[in-house]
């Protein structure tokens, strides 16, 4: 960066480019608030001259780009397939999706409006997929096939669940806590072909990439913020006080408290 520390934040989303150029889908496994999904959320609106040649690598111009997040846990299989109905011609009932006459009645899907819509979200974007762990087993089925990545006949490649199909614009990124991490309510459907659909980032935190970090948002927000973060730096490092935030196991204690995680970084003015 110029005249402050870049985090590993940017390597990560670096990374993320990396793979959506490639037209393959990453996928995000880390601990509980280290920044995942912010990692994203930077991608697609960060302002920096460092993210905008990212976005401007991936879609031609370095503008901030949509942003949808989307918690598996959150929704049903039907929020990404759609809900079934008949469609009718000119109101008889007698009639398909295309409006053409049909010998009896079919069936089809609505696509949902929560997912990306040029109309409504814009040309280009990012959708994040995110706890997909945490998902009932059917969701995640529907995650499976949303995911991967499609061929069209002209080479070109789409993503595509039951109707719905993702703009061109747009690409997919998921996200969860590690499977079978500890402390997690999680549904984690872990056979080979649902993981094979993801290249796995795993992201890490340690206290170079907290103070970078800091640092860096301290910098984008002004100089007078920049002087409070380094002034918490200090405290932190004259107290060994550190180690409250940056060294402890991610985990409740024995009376079940929550101990601080490496998201109380953010908490801190």
């Amino acid at each position: 960066g110029k005249g402050h520390d870049m985090p590993s934040l940017l390597q990560i989303a670096q990374e993320l480019t990396l793979c959506l150029a490639s037209d393959v889908t990453p996928l995000l496994l880390g601990e509980r608030g280290i920044g995942k999904s912010s990692i994203v959320r930077e991608l697609a609106f960060d302002t920096a001259p460092e993210f905008a040649k990212l976005r401007e690598e991936l879609w031609g111009s370095g503008e901030p780009v949509g942003f949808i997040n989307l918690r598996g846990s959150l929704h049903e299989a039907a929020d990404f397939t759609g809900l079934p109905f008949i469609p009718t011609l000119n109101g008889n009932g007698n009639g398909n999706a295309d409006g053409e006459k049909a010998e009896a009645p079919v069936t089809d899907f609505a696509p949902p409006t929560i997912l990306p819509q040029v109309k409504h979200h814009g040309e280009r974007g990012l959708l994040l997929l995110d706890e997909i762990f945490r998902a009932q087993a059917d969701v995640q089925q529907a995650i499976f096939q949303l995911v991967e990545h499609q061929t069209a006949p002209d080479g070109g490649v789409y993503h595509q669940c039951s109707r719905y199909v993702l703009p061109a614009g747009w690409d997919v990124v998921a996200a969860s806590n590690p499977p079978r991490g500890r402390n997690y309510s999680q549904n984690a459907l872990l056979d080979a072909a649902f993981m094979d659909r993801f290249v796995q980032l795993c992201v890490e935190v340690d206290e170079q990439y907290l103070v970078g970090w800091a640092r860096y948002m301290g910098n984008l927000r002004g100089g007078a913020e920049l002087a409070e973060v380094e002034k918490v730096l200090a405290f932190t490092a004259a107290h060994d006080a550190g180690a409250m935030f940056l060294g402890i196991q991610r985990q409740l204690d024995a009376e079940g408290r929550a101990q601080p995680t490496d998201k109380d970084w953010s908490d801190i003015h």
